[in-house]
């Protein structure tokens, strides 16, 4: 704990390998998070309270309600928590949130989108207000402005409460506030009298896209550095699909022989597409609690080849392009792995039920399409198994003490997947009807970035496409605090 009108620090007793810690609105306890447990401790003294389970909050805020609104599994979930213990769920999926925050009127909790432009008001009785911002982790300040970041600058712009919008894209305020892997989340906090305190230091999520060989070296691709994404490669090994994050959350096509690269013509904001063919590919569109699949030429033209209820999205095609692998998010807010037969036009659950909270997420079909690799994460961690397809129930565990993302090398009789820094591979021996699999051999290790969905595609010799971060020093430089924010926005802003 820093005292800011003293210069001191202390250490709360108990909170040992505490993170996301949280003043109460009257500032005499703090929330914090440790493992996958929220504890409450009071500033004067005492043993730390348990309050609730977590899993990967991506923001915990204490508000003047008295709640505390955790944005758990990944961001994914918005829960509202008492200092008893006792929790509601607010969003149970989809919710994509950064931290939570005061509204500037009218109650509830203001979220806002990690990777997605806008901010939402959720009311006490449940209705809710969007406002579109031109970046992420926004804010409401009570004394009328919206603040929010782009890569690694924080931007500032009136709000009219009446209209309920904003004026114009944004000021610049400060180009030196540190965030997340991605780019979106950032490390900043604002104070109900005006102190703004923050992270200082370049972005974390610029990234620059190489091509890795077996002996070590690197190439870099003709690519621009950025804040990327998710990354498919074409079954040619000719063009690679980028999710970019800093181009207007659009789709990039890069053409790895030429070195060019275009804009895919899909709608911005689609966060998956995989090749189902050298010269297709396939994206989906969720509205009003509806997926549809779409297959686009890169000749021209797309066609709908999947519809159905529920928030989908694709992950996957067989090398013959017959079977489509999708993860579809269920009633526990999880998601289950299905498997879509476009000849039989029928659709199979291969893991998951609709009452599990687990995800399962990143398969890949082995060369003649009968086995299905993927990562299961839940409880706390992630695993990679094996499951045949057409299912049978049998399940094979591949990894041995964690993992996730895993793929066929293309020409060999192996598997590799990842583990935090580090890459390992499995021999597999699919002679026979069954599959065997030997134990986990580390391929290679590297600082190589860790994004939302595959970051890294395995080409043939054993080569790998990867994200090298631009910024490899993760500490933190300094913190600074700024005293009287609001009035330095006011000269920044004049009316």
């Amino acid at each position: 704990m820093y005292e800011l009108a003293e210069g001191t620090v202390a250490v709360l007793p108990g909170s040992e390998g505490g993170s996301n810690p949280v003043l109460s609105t009257d500032g005499e306890s703090v929330a914090y998070v440790a493992g996958e447990s929220m504890f409450v401790t009071d500033i004067s003294g005492g043993r730390p309270r348990f309050v609730t389970t977590v899993s990967e909050p991506q923001g915990v805020s204490w508000l003047n309600d008295g709640y505390i609104y955790v944005a758990d599994g990944q961001g994914r979930r918005l829960r509202r928590v008492a200092p008893d213990g006792e929790s509601e769920t607010i969003i149970n999926s989809g919710c994509s949130c950064a931290v939570p925050a005061d509204p500037p009127h009218g109650g509830g909790v203001v979220v806002s989108g990690r990777t997605t432009e806008h901010i939402v008001h959720i009311h006490p009785n449940g209705d809710r207000d969007t406002l579109s911002i031109r970046g992420n982790h926004g804010q409401f300040l009570h004394s009328g402005y919206v603040v929010f970041l782009r890569t690694g600058s924080m931007f500032a712009a009136r709000y009219d409460a009446d209209s309920r919008t904003i004026s114009g894209d944004g000021t610049l305020v400060l180009d030196d506030i540190r965030t997340g892997s991605i780019g979106a989340s950032g490390h900043y906090a604002i104070s109900r009298n005006g102190t703004l305190a923050y992270v200082a230091g370049p972005p974390a999520g610029l990234l620059t896209p190489v091509v890795r060989s077996s002996d070590g070296s690197e190439e870099r691709l003709e690519l621009p550095d950025g804040v990327y994404g998710e990354m498919d490669l074409s079954p040619d090994e000719r063009r690679l699909i980028v999710y970019s994050y800093d181009r207007g959350r659009r789709h990039l096509l890069h053409d790895l022989v030429s070195g060019s690269t275009q804009m895919l013509p899909i709608p911005e904001g689609v966060a998956y597409v995989v090749w189902d063919s050298p010269q297709s590919y396939i994206y989906s569109e969720t509205r009003a609690d509806r997926s549809t699949f779409f297959r686009s030429r890169l000749s021209g033209g797309s066609e709908e080849v999947l519809s159905f209820e529920g928030q989908a999205s694709p992950t996957a095609v067989s090398d013959d392009g017959n079977l489509l692998a999708y993860r579809k998010v269920n009633r526990a807010g999880g998601q289950d792995l299905l498997i879509h037969d476009f000849a039989a036009d029928s659709s199979v659950v291969l893991a998951g039920t609709d009452t599990d909270p687990a995800i399962y997420w990143s398969p890949d079909f082995s060369p003649d399409g009968r086995w299905v690799a993927y990562t299961r994460s839940g409880d706390g961690r992630s695993e990679v198994f094996v499951r045949p397809y057409p299912p049978d129930g049998s399940v094979i565990q591949v990894s041995t003490a964690g993992g996730e993302e895993p793929l066929w090398i293309p020409g060999e009789a192996r598997l590799v997947y990842r583990y935090g820094a580090e890459w390992y591979t499995v021999a597999v021996d699919r002679s026979g009807e069954s599959i065997a699999l030997g134990s986990p051999r580390l391929l290679f290790s590297g600082p190589y970035a860790n994004v939302a969905g595959m970051e890294y595609r395995m080409l043939s010799g054993g080569r790998a496409l990867l994200y090298r971060p631009v910024n490899t020093e993760m500490n933190a430089s300094r913190i600074e605090v700024i005293t009287g924010f609001d009035r330095m926005l006011d000269e920044l802003l004049p009316e």
